[in-house]
């Protein structure tokens, strides 16, 4: 058996304590912080419910559980700067495994000079983990609601990756190499968050629920999304779903866990968006009417759900 300072001792091996602006740092009942304005966000990633220990190493738990974290930063046109850990570890797991969750988690934490300032440890029965990270704004706050009819809504990121990589690892299916590691290991889009926060964007969020239900907490009630024609899915997508007779436009709108970002700018301003950002896809114009319509035909999407 090992201890709840056997965490903390490791947790001092791979996350830094010191950073500017940070006037008491973990170890004590409360971190404080030089007084600023910060986006904050809070996340849950759970065994059994968002991730399966039969595919996920613990290095890909650690990193993905705060990928996720990062992304919502990424969707606020925020800079990642503290981040609080909850954590409950199984009894069956072994001292060195413990080591092997923080050296995922800690990658993207020293790629963005991200600081643990605190948190909670305790034990259960399944591998639990709670993230609540704050990031600086230095542009802008980017709020969701914002869109007007003829708006244009572009995508930064692919999507439906991820949900061809869980349904093959979940089957045990082999192939599909870009997809698994969407899934796994998904890279937040913090940089692009940033530019995006520098440019007439009127709206964004990370896709983590699907397309086929994020655009409704993109877009202010009333309003829909009538895609264009030319859309580019990914290949890895098109195989997937021609392969077993599914549509590849909806495997990608309703796939969740793609962490791209889905914006919302005015027509006039997407010569400039795609200077800085050629890659950006345009998905299609803000039109009056909930649904999502391709082809003059509303689709019928059911979107990812964590409780269905």
């Amino acid at each position: 058996m090992f201890g709840e300072d056997f965490f903390l001792t490791l947790l001092d091996n791979y996350f830094v304590q010191e950073k500017k602006g940070l006037l008491v740092a973990r170890g004590d009942d409360c971190a404080l912080i030089e007084g600023k304005s910060f986006a904050l966000s809070s996340d849950l990633f759970l065994e059994k419910v968002h991730f399966d220990l039969r595919y996920f190493s613990l290095e890909d738990v650690g990193y993905k559980a705060l990928a996720v974290n990062l992304s919502d930063l990424a969707a606020a046109g925020s800079w990642p700067e503290y981040f609080c850990l909850q954590l409950i570890w199984p009894r069956k797991f072994s001292l060195e495994q413990s080591e092997e969750l923080f050296k995922g988690m800690s990658q993207l934490a020293s790629q963005f000079k991200l600081t643990l300032i605190g948190g909670d440890l305790s034990q259960g029965d399944t591998l639990g983990l709670a993230i609540t990270i704050l990031g600086s704004v230095p542009y802008r706050f980017l709020p969701r609601k914002q869109a007007k009819e003829g708006d244009l809504v572009f995508l930064v990121g692919e999507i439906g990756l991820s949900r061809v990589g869980f349904l093959a690892l979940q089957a045990g299916i082999s192939g599909y190499p870009r997809s698994k590691q969407a899934h796994l290991r998904p890279r937040p889009l913090v940089k692009e968050g940033l530019i995006l926060a520098q440019k007439n964007v009127k709206s964004l969020l990370d896709v983590s629920d699907g397309v086929a239900r994020d655009i409704f907490r993109l877009l202010p009630e009333g309003l829909g999304l009538n895609l264009f024609s030319d859309l580019r899915l990914p290949a890895e997508v098109v195989s997937f779903a021609t392969a077993r007779n599914l549509s590849p436009l909806h495997l990608a709108l309703e796939g969740g866990e793609d962490y791209a970002l889905l914006g919302v700018v005015e027509a006039s301003q997407v010569e400039e968006l795609l200077a800085d950002l050629p890659y950006v896809q345009i998905l299609g114009e803000v039109s009056k009417g909930a649904g999502i319509y391709y082809q003059g035909k509303k689709l019928e999407l059911k979107g990812f759900d964590h409780f269905s």
